[in-house]
Protein backbone atom coordinates (compact mmCIF):
# COMPACT_ATOMS: atom_id res chain seq x y z
CA UNK A 1 0.00 0.00 0.00
CA UNK A 2 1.15 2.93 -0.93
CA UNK A 3 1.10 5.23 2.42
CA UNK A 4 1.93 8.86 1.09
CA UNK A 5 -1.36 8.66 -1.59
CA UNK A 6 -3.51 7.25 0.82
CA UNK A 7 -2.39 10.33 3.08
CA UNK A 8 -2.89 12.58 0.45
CA UNK A 9 -6.42 11.11 -0.81
CA UNK A 10 -7.35 11.24 2.78
CA UNK A 11 -6.23 14.89 2.93
CA UNK A 12 -8.78 15.56 -0.44
CA UNK A 13 -11.48 13.29 0.38
CA UNK A 14 -11.83 15.71 3.83
CA UNK A 15 -11.58 18.98 1.59
CA UNK A 16 -14.10 17.91 -0.74
CA UNK A 17 -16.35 17.68 2.62
CA UNK A 18 -15.39 20.74 3.81
CA UNK A 19 -16.31 22.06 0.48
CA UNK A 20 -19.32 20.81 0.32
CA UNK A 21 -20.83 21.81 3.42
CA UNK A 22 -19.93 25.08 3.15
CA UNK A 23 -22.08 24.71 0.18
CA UNK A 24 -24.84 23.07 2.28
CA UNK A 25 -24.45 25.79 5.02
CA UNK A 26 -25.70 28.73 2.55
CA UNK A 27 -28.24 26.41 0.29
CA UNK A 28 -30.05 25.31 3.58
CA UNK A 29 -29.15 27.24 6.56
CA UNK A 30 -29.04 30.57 5.41
CA UNK A 31 -31.74 30.04 2.77
CA UNK A 32 -34.90 31.71 5.19
CA UNK A 33 -32.18 34.43 5.70
CA UNK A 34 -31.66 35.21 1.71
CA UNK A 35 -35.32 34.08 0.93
CA UNK A 36 -36.76 36.74 3.52
CA UNK A 37 -34.76 39.21 2.36
CA UNK A 38 -35.89 38.95 -0.95
CA UNK A 39 -39.75 39.70 0.51
CA UNK A 40 -40.61 35.72 0.06
CA UNK A 41 -43.14 35.13 2.89
CA UNK A 42 -42.74 31.87 5.43
CA UNK A 43 -45.01 29.92 3.64
CA UNK A 44 -43.59 30.76 0.18
CA UNK A 45 -40.20 29.88 1.73
CA UNK A 46 -41.26 26.41 3.18
CA UNK A 47 -42.64 25.58 -0.97
CA UNK A 48 -39.41 26.35 -2.37
CA UNK A 49 -37.73 24.56 0.28
CA UNK A 50 -39.87 21.66 -0.54
CA UNK A 51 -39.85 21.55 -4.16
CA UNK A 52 -35.90 22.01 -4.09
CA UNK A 53 -35.99 18.37 -1.27
CA UNK A 54 -38.34 16.57 -4.08
CA UNK A 55 -36.53 17.42 -6.86
CA UNK A 56 -33.22 15.85 -4.75
CA UNK A 57 -35.25 12.79 -4.34
CA UNK A 58 -36.44 12.26 -7.35
CA UNK A 59 -32.92 13.01 -9.33
CA UNK A 60 -30.67 11.10 -6.34
CA UNK A 61 -31.63 7.60 -7.31
CA UNK A 62 -31.12 7.78 -10.97
CA UNK A 63 -27.72 10.29 -11.13
CA UNK A 64 -26.65 7.57 -8.45
CA UNK A 65 -28.04 4.71 -10.64
CA UNK A 66 -26.46 6.34 -13.60
CA UNK A 67 -23.08 6.17 -11.36
CA UNK A 68 -23.13 2.64 -10.67
CA UNK A 69 -23.49 1.67 -14.04
CA UNK A 70 -21.03 3.70 -15.79
CA UNK A 71 -17.70 2.22 -16.96
CA UNK A 72 -17.12 5.53 -19.28
CA UNK A 73 -17.20 8.24 -16.44
CA UNK A 74 -15.12 8.05 -13.90
CA UNK A 75 -16.25 8.71 -10.15
CA UNK A 76 -14.63 12.02 -9.88
CA UNK A 77 -15.74 13.27 -13.15
CA UNK A 78 -19.33 12.40 -12.10
CA UNK A 79 -18.46 14.44 -9.01
CA UNK A 80 -17.37 17.76 -11.29
CA UNK A 81 -20.63 17.56 -13.40
CA UNK A 82 -23.16 17.25 -10.86
CA UNK A 83 -21.29 20.15 -9.10
CA UNK A 84 -21.45 21.81 -12.07
CA UNK A 85 -25.14 22.22 -12.43
CA UNK A 86 -25.31 22.93 -9.11
CA UNK A 87 -23.22 26.12 -9.42
CA UNK A 88 -25.32 26.92 -12.67
CA UNK A 89 -28.85 27.19 -10.49
CA UNK A 90 -26.42 29.23 -8.00
CA UNK A 91 -25.63 31.90 -10.53
CA UNK A 92 -29.22 32.14 -11.29
CA UNK A 93 -30.10 32.63 -7.55
CA UNK A 94 -27.51 35.50 -7.33
CA UNK A 95 -27.92 37.10 -11.15
CA UNK A 96 -32.14 37.35 -9.93
CA UNK A 97 -31.94 39.84 -7.49
CA UNK A 98 -35.87 40.12 -6.67
CA UNK A 99 -38.82 38.04 -6.08
CA UNK A 100 -39.49 36.40 -9.49
CA UNK A 101 -40.24 33.06 -11.27
CA UNK A 102 -36.94 32.96 -12.04
CA UNK A 103 -35.43 32.98 -8.86
CA UNK A 104 -37.45 30.69 -7.07
CA UNK A 105 -36.52 28.04 -10.38
CA UNK A 106 -32.77 28.91 -9.89
CA UNK A 107 -33.19 28.40 -6.31
CA UNK A 108 -34.33 25.05 -6.37
CA UNK A 109 -32.26 24.11 -9.07
CA UNK A 110 -29.48 24.60 -6.56
CA UNK A 111 -30.41 23.09 -3.44
CA UNK A 112 -31.56 20.24 -5.58
CA UNK A 113 -28.31 19.86 -6.98
CA UNK A 114 -26.16 20.10 -4.44
CA UNK A 115 -27.68 17.80 -2.42
CA UNK A 116 -27.61 15.39 -5.10
CA UNK A 117 -23.87 15.93 -4.73
CA UNK A 118 -23.98 14.64 -1.01
CA UNK A 119 -24.55 10.92 -1.21
CA UNK A 120 -22.14 10.43 -4.26
CA UNK A 121 -19.23 12.17 -2.07
CA UNK A 122 -20.16 9.53 0.48
CA UNK A 123 -19.82 6.79 -1.94
CA UNK A 124 -16.28 8.14 -3.25
CA UNK A 125 -15.34 7.33 0.09
CA UNK A 126 -16.02 3.23 -0.59
CA UNK A 127 -14.93 3.60 -3.94
CA UNK A 128 -11.18 4.57 -2.64
CA UNK A 129 -11.35 1.82 -0.23
CA UNK A 130 -11.85 -0.68 -2.96
CA UNK A 131 -8.60 0.97 -4.20
CA UNK A 132 -6.75 -0.29 -1.18
CA UNK A 133 -6.85 3.24 0.13
CA UNK A 134 -8.29 3.35 3.71
CA UNK A 135 -10.27 6.02 4.71
CA UNK A 136 -11.14 7.88 7.75
CA UNK A 137 -14.65 8.89 6.84
CA UNK A 138 -15.57 10.14 10.29
CA UNK A 139 -12.41 12.60 10.42
CA UNK A 140 -13.71 13.91 7.03
CA UNK A 141 -17.00 14.34 7.51
CA UNK A 142 -16.17 16.24 11.33
CA UNK A 143 -13.80 18.74 8.74
CA UNK A 144 -17.23 19.29 6.81
CA UNK A 145 -19.29 20.42 10.41
CA UNK A 146 -16.25 21.98 11.14
CA UNK A 147 -16.08 24.52 7.86
CA UNK A 148 -19.58 24.58 7.97
CA UNK A 149 -19.04 25.64 11.89
CA UNK A 150 -16.66 28.26 10.86
CA UNK A 151 -18.68 29.52 8.10
CA UNK A 152 -21.47 29.99 9.41
CA UNK A 153 -20.35 31.78 12.50
CA UNK A 154 -18.38 34.26 10.33
CA UNK A 155 -21.86 34.55 7.90
CA UNK A 156 -23.89 35.74 10.84
CA UNK A 157 -22.13 38.26 11.38
CA UNK A 158 -21.67 39.81 7.83
CA UNK A 159 -24.86 39.47 6.74
CA UNK A 160 -26.05 41.68 9.67
CA UNK A 161 -22.63 44.21 8.79
CA UNK A 162 -22.67 43.67 5.04
CA UNK A 163 -26.11 42.14 3.89
CA UNK A 164 -27.13 39.23 2.55
CA UNK A 165 -24.54 39.86 -1.05
CA UNK A 166 -22.03 38.19 1.50
CA UNK A 167 -23.50 34.56 0.95
CA UNK A 168 -22.79 35.05 -2.46
CA UNK A 169 -19.16 35.25 -2.00
CA UNK A 170 -18.88 32.22 0.15
CA UNK A 171 -20.88 30.35 -2.34
CA UNK A 172 -18.74 30.91 -4.86
CA UNK A 173 -15.79 30.24 -2.86
CA UNK A 174 -16.98 27.28 -1.89
CA UNK A 175 -17.58 25.99 -5.46
CA UNK A 176 -14.11 27.16 -6.25
CA UNK A 177 -12.34 24.88 -3.49
CA UNK A 178 -14.48 21.72 -4.45
CA UNK A 179 -13.70 22.30 -8.20
CA UNK A 180 -10.03 22.48 -7.29
CA UNK A 181 -9.68 19.45 -5.26
CA UNK A 182 -12.14 17.35 -7.81
CA UNK A 183 -9.06 18.45 -10.44
CA UNK A 184 -6.73 17.16 -8.19
CA UNK A 185 -8.19 13.90 -7.75
CA UNK A 186 -8.76 13.96 -11.80
CA UNK A 187 -4.94 13.82 -11.75
CA UNK A 188 -4.38 11.13 -9.37
CA UNK A 189 -3.63 7.89 -11.05
CA UNK A 190 -6.53 5.42 -10.07
CA UNK A 191 -4.54 2.74 -12.03
CA UNK A 192 -5.29 -0.11 -9.60
CA UNK A 193 -7.99 -2.60 -9.62
CA UNK A 194 -10.50 -3.06 -7.11
CA UNK A 195 -9.21 -5.03 -4.17
CA UNK A 196 -12.97 -6.49 -3.94
CA UNK A 197 -14.25 -7.32 -7.63
CA UNK A 198 -17.48 -5.39 -7.76
CA UNK A 199 -20.62 -6.94 -9.89
CA UNK A 200 -22.70 -5.56 -12.51
CA UNK A 201 -25.29 -3.54 -10.29
CA UNK A 202 -28.90 -5.33 -9.35
CA UNK A 203 -31.03 -1.79 -9.80
CA UNK A 204 -31.73 -1.79 -6.22
CA UNK A 205 -35.29 -1.40 -6.04
CA UNK A 206 -37.69 -0.04 -3.09
CA UNK A 207 -39.08 -3.45 -3.19
CA UNK A 208 -36.11 -5.34 -2.76
CA UNK A 209 -35.00 -3.17 -0.26
CA UNK A 210 -38.03 -4.18 1.87
CA UNK A 211 -37.39 -7.53 1.39
CA UNK A 212 -34.09 -8.10 1.24
CA UNK A 213 -32.89 -5.31 3.99
CA UNK A 214 -36.30 -5.03 6.16
CA UNK A 215 -33.48 -3.83 8.98
CA UNK A 216 -32.43 -1.13 6.67
CA UNK A 217 -35.77 -0.47 6.17
CA UNK A 218 -36.72 0.33 9.02
CA UNK A 219 -33.55 2.94 9.73
CA UNK A 220 -35.04 4.83 6.56
CA UNK A 221 -38.68 5.14 7.49
CA UNK A 222 -37.36 6.30 11.46
CA UNK A 223 -34.71 8.29 9.62
CA UNK A 224 -37.60 9.91 7.60
CA UNK A 225 -39.62 10.90 10.21
CA UNK A 226 -36.94 11.67 12.52
CA UNK A 227 -35.80 14.32 10.09
CA UNK A 228 -39.14 16.24 10.22
CA UNK A 229 -38.55 17.72 13.74
CA UNK A 230 -34.90 17.94 13.15
CA UNK A 231 -35.43 19.86 9.59
CA UNK A 232 -38.54 21.87 10.96
CA UNK A 233 -36.01 23.59 13.65
CA UNK A 234 -33.22 23.64 10.48
CA UNK A 235 -34.84 25.22 7.82
CA UNK A 236 -36.47 27.80 9.95
CA UNK A 237 -33.85 28.30 12.54
CA UNK A 238 -33.98 31.99 11.71
CA UNK A 239 -37.72 31.97 12.69
CA UNK A 240 -37.00 30.19 15.93
CA UNK A 241 -34.10 32.07 16.78
CA UNK A 242 -35.91 35.47 16.50
CA UNK A 243 -39.11 33.80 18.39
CA UNK A 244 -37.17 33.98 21.61
CA UNK A 245 -35.63 37.33 20.91
CA UNK A 246 -31.94 36.49 18.49
CA UNK A 247 -30.87 38.01 15.67
CA UNK A 248 -28.86 36.43 12.80
CA UNK A 249 -25.58 37.04 14.18
CA UNK A 250 -26.90 35.04 17.11
CA UNK A 251 -28.54 32.20 14.28
CA UNK A 252 -25.20 31.91 12.81
CA UNK A 253 -23.32 31.64 16.01
CA UNK A 254 -25.54 28.70 17.04
CA UNK A 255 -25.46 26.95 13.97
CA UNK A 256 -21.69 27.13 14.60
CA UNK A 257 -21.63 25.67 18.21
CA UNK A 258 -24.07 22.96 16.82
CA UNK A 259 -21.70 21.85 14.04
CA UNK A 260 -18.64 22.26 16.37
CA UNK A 261 -20.34 19.98 18.55
CA UNK A 262 -20.54 17.49 16.08
CA UNK A 263 -17.19 16.71 15.59
CA UNK A 264 -16.32 14.58 18.68
CA UNK A 265 -19.01 12.10 17.74
CA UNK A 266 -17.61 12.06 14.35
CA UNK A 267 -14.01 12.38 14.63
CA UNK A 268 -14.27 9.20 17.26
CA UNK A 269 -16.60 7.38 15.04
CA UNK A 270 -14.55 4.34 13.77
CA UNK A 271 -13.17 3.56 17.35
CA UNK A 272 -16.73 3.97 18.11
CA UNK A 273 -17.83 1.48 15.98
CA UNK A 274 -15.46 -1.14 17.22
CA UNK A 275 -17.34 -1.85 20.21
CA UNK A 276 -21.08 -0.93 19.42
CA UNK A 277 -22.98 -1.94 16.11
CA UNK A 278 -24.46 0.40 13.79
CA UNK A 279 -27.85 -0.26 14.46
CA UNK A 280 -26.79 0.13 18.25
CA UNK A 281 -25.55 3.84 17.37
CA UNK A 282 -28.68 4.83 15.40
CA UNK A 283 -31.45 3.45 17.86
CA UNK A 284 -29.32 5.56 20.66
CA UNK A 285 -29.24 8.59 18.22
CA UNK A 286 -33.21 8.60 17.83
CA UNK A 287 -33.73 9.29 21.28
CA UNK A 288 -31.63 12.05 21.39
CA UNK A 289 -33.16 13.58 18.56
CA UNK A 290 -36.60 13.87 20.07
CA UNK A 291 -34.55 14.78 23.06
CA UNK A 292 -33.12 17.97 21.45
CA UNK A 293 -36.46 19.55 19.99
CA UNK A 294 -38.10 19.17 23.25
CA UNK A 295 -36.05 21.21 24.39
CA UNK A 296 -35.65 23.58 21.80
CA UNK A 297 -40.08 23.81 22.28
CA UNK A 298 -39.02 24.82 26.19
CA UNK A 299 -36.64 26.98 25.02
CA UNK A 300 -37.70 30.91 26.00
CA UNK A 301 -33.82 32.40 25.59
CA UNK A 302 -30.86 31.75 23.09
CA UNK A 303 -28.31 30.44 26.11
CA UNK A 304 -31.79 27.57 26.68
CA UNK A 305 -31.41 27.19 22.27
CA UNK A 306 -27.60 26.45 22.76
CA UNK A 307 -28.75 23.66 25.46
CA UNK A 308 -31.11 22.33 23.27
CA UNK A 309 -28.41 22.45 20.00
CA UNK A 310 -25.77 20.71 22.39
CA UNK A 311 -27.71 17.31 21.92
CA UNK A 312 -26.96 17.49 18.13
CA UNK A 313 -23.38 15.71 19.20
CA UNK A 314 -25.78 12.92 20.14
CA UNK A 315 -27.84 12.89 18.00
CA UNK A 316 -27.08 14.27 14.34
CA UNK A 317 -23.64 13.71 14.82
CA UNK A 318 -24.33 9.98 15.30
CA UNK A 319 -26.79 9.05 13.34
CA UNK A 320 -25.13 10.59 9.94
CA UNK A 321 -21.87 8.32 10.05
CA UNK A 322 -23.57 5.56 11.29
CA UNK A 323 -25.86 5.57 8.87
CA UNK A 324 -23.11 6.21 5.96
CA UNK A 325 -21.33 3.39 7.37
CA UNK A 326 -24.21 0.89 7.53
CA UNK A 327 -25.31 1.07 3.96
CA UNK A 328 -21.82 0.26 2.97
CA UNK A 329 -22.06 -2.72 5.17
CA UNK A 330 -25.13 -4.37 4.40
CA UNK A 331 -25.28 -3.33 0.39
CA UNK A 332 -23.59 -4.78 -2.16
CA UNK A 333 -20.66 -2.46 -3.50
CA UNK A 334 -22.26 -2.38 -7.44
CA UNK A 335 -25.11 -0.89 -5.38
CA UNK A 336 -22.97 1.57 -3.38
CA UNK A 337 -24.06 5.19 -5.17
CA UNK A 338 -27.89 4.12 -5.00
CA UNK A 339 -27.49 2.83 -1.29
CA UNK A 340 -26.39 6.04 -0.38
CA UNK A 341 -28.68 7.86 -2.21
CA UNK A 342 -31.67 5.73 -0.81
CA UNK A 343 -30.54 7.08 2.70
CA UNK A 344 -30.04 10.36 1.79
CA UNK A 345 -33.31 10.75 0.28
CA UNK A 346 -35.11 9.56 2.94
CA UNK A 347 -33.86 12.15 5.25
CA UNK A 348 -34.82 14.60 2.08
CA UNK A 349 -38.32 13.54 2.99
CA UNK A 350 -38.59 14.73 6.40
CA UNK A 351 -36.97 18.02 5.20
CA UNK A 352 -39.72 17.69 2.58
CA UNK A 353 -42.95 17.76 4.63
CA UNK A 354 -41.76 20.14 7.05
CA UNK A 355 -40.80 22.56 4.73
CA UNK A 356 -44.03 22.70 3.05
CA UNK A 357 -45.87 22.34 6.40
CA UNK A 358 -43.32 24.09 9.04
CA UNK A 359 -43.67 27.70 6.96
CA UNK A 360 -47.74 26.63 7.07
CA UNK A 361 -47.74 25.82 10.61
CA UNK A 362 -45.54 29.14 11.84
CA UNK A 363 -47.75 31.43 9.80
CA UNK A 364 -50.83 30.18 11.64
CA UNK A 365 -49.70 28.61 14.54
CA UNK A 366 -46.42 30.25 15.46
CA UNK A 367 -43.31 28.65 16.25
CA UNK A 368 -44.33 26.67 19.36
CA UNK A 369 -47.42 24.87 17.94
CA UNK A 370 -44.93 23.91 14.68
CA UNK A 371 -42.49 22.75 17.53
CA UNK A 372 -45.74 20.43 18.76
CA UNK A 373 -46.46 18.83 15.25
CA UNK A 374 -42.21 18.23 15.08
CA UNK A 375 -42.44 16.53 18.71
CA UNK A 376 -45.52 14.15 17.69
CA UNK A 377 -43.96 13.03 14.36
CA UNK A 378 -40.13 12.74 16.47
CA UNK A 379 -41.90 10.37 18.88
CA UNK A 380 -42.86 8.29 16.12
CA UNK A 381 -39.94 7.91 14.38
CA UNK A 382 -38.01 7.36 17.45
CA UNK A 383 -40.11 4.08 17.96
CA UNK A 384 -40.12 3.40 14.53
CA UNK A 385 -35.64 2.73 14.80
CA UNK A 386 -35.67 1.73 18.19
CA UNK A 387 -38.51 -1.35 17.45
CA UNK A 388 -38.66 -1.69 13.93
CA UNK A 389 -34.78 -1.84 13.06
CA UNK A 390 -32.55 -4.74 12.89
CA UNK A 391 -29.47 -5.72 11.51
CA UNK A 392 -30.07 -7.74 8.07
CA UNK A 393 -27.78 -9.88 6.41
CA UNK A 394 -25.03 -8.82 5.53
CA UNK A 395 -24.30 -8.71 1.50
CA UNK A 396 -22.18 -10.40 -0.30
CA UNK A 397 -19.02 -8.25 -1.11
Amino acid sequence: MDWKAARRRNIGYAGLHGAYWMIYCVAVSYAGVLLLARSYSNSEIGVILAAGYILSIILQPLVAGAADRTTRISPVVFLALTALIALLGLVGVFAFRTRSVWLTVSFVLFLATQLVLQPLINAFAFYLERLETPIAYGIARAFGSFTYAVLSVCLGSLVVSRGVGVLSIAAFGSFAILFILLFLFSRDRFDQKPAVPVRKSEALSFSTLVTRYRGFFYLLAGTALLFFGHSLINNFIIQVVRNVGGTSAQMGTLCSFAALLELPAMLLFDRLHRRFTCTQMAKFAAVFFLVKIILVFFARSIPALFIAQSFQALSFAVLIPATVRYVDEMLSPADANKGQAYATATMMIGNIFSSAVGGILIDRIAVRGALVVGIAVTVTGTLTVLFGMKAPKKAAK
